[in-house]
């Protein structure tokens, strides 16, 4: 609570007029100098910060609405930024990021679920597990059964919904925003993985490294595509 203070008052100053000091922090030194040089758009930080805090102060959410809400705050905004960084302004590329971040923010919450035991936080849907008949417990416990596959299978599914939502839109996209969105692949890769495993989300073979994805993501940017 107290870094996410701290850091809400530094993008604060970030914006002022007046030019106030910034703290002697390396990385909010930084991002000033982004801010300035592109204009970084403060509520995007705001709500990279809000989801934050959030995911501190709780281990679940209820719906899928809530799932999308949170990825859109905590993942879809650094696309955003990443944009603006880039120079990039144009409405298809931020709908494509929108879509591709929420995607790429229910991935890494499916994939957090190998640290489950550790954490004690399963943020999914506690609607879709309950529709299931799975409960929070067993998934901290790694228990694999045909209502936690379902339930993955559910999830995963709006993920790969999002992913193909973004793809759609390339064509829209402009060549040199495709770049910023070329996680994309690591995200499809990741759905297909866990589909050959019948969405056994603990399957070990999850997290091994995949030594293609480099090779993907170099097709896909010599393909102007994500």
């Amino acid at each position: 609570q107290a870094r996410i203070k701290f850091w809400e008052e530094a993008v604060d100053k970030m914006y002022k007029p007046t030019g106030e000091a910034m703290p002697d922090n390396p990385i909010v030194l930084e991002l000033h100098e982004a801010v300035k040089k592109h204009n970084l758009t403060k509520s995007f930080l705001k709500r990279l910060l809000q989801s934050r805090e959030l995911r501190l102060m709780k281990s679940f959410c209820m719906t899928t609405n809530d799932l999308l809400k949170y990825t859109e705050d905590s993942v879809s905004c650094v696309y955003y930024l990443s944009l603006e960084g880039c120079g990039i302004k144009n409405v298809h590329a931020d709908h494509a990021a929108s879509h591709l971040g929420k995607a790429q923010g229910i991935a890494n919450t499916l994939r957090s679920l190998a640290l489950a035991t550790e954490t004690r936080s399963v943020f999914l849907p506690q609607e879709v597990l309950m529709k299931h008949g799975i409960s929070q417990e067993q998934i901290i416990r790694k228990q694999d059964s045909k209502g936690s596959r379902d339930a993955v299978f559910e999830i995963a599914s709006e993920a790969n919904s999002q992913l193909q939502k973004a793809r759609e839109l390339t064509s829209s996209v402009p060549k040199k925003a495709r770049v910023v969105l070329l996680p994309a692949a690591a995200i499809a890769t990741y759905l297909e993985r866990l589909r050959r495993v019948d969405f056994r989300v603990f399957d070990e073979s999850l997290r091994k490294r995949n030594n293609t994805l480099p090779i993907s993501i170099f097709w896909n940017n010599l393909c102007r595509k994500y």
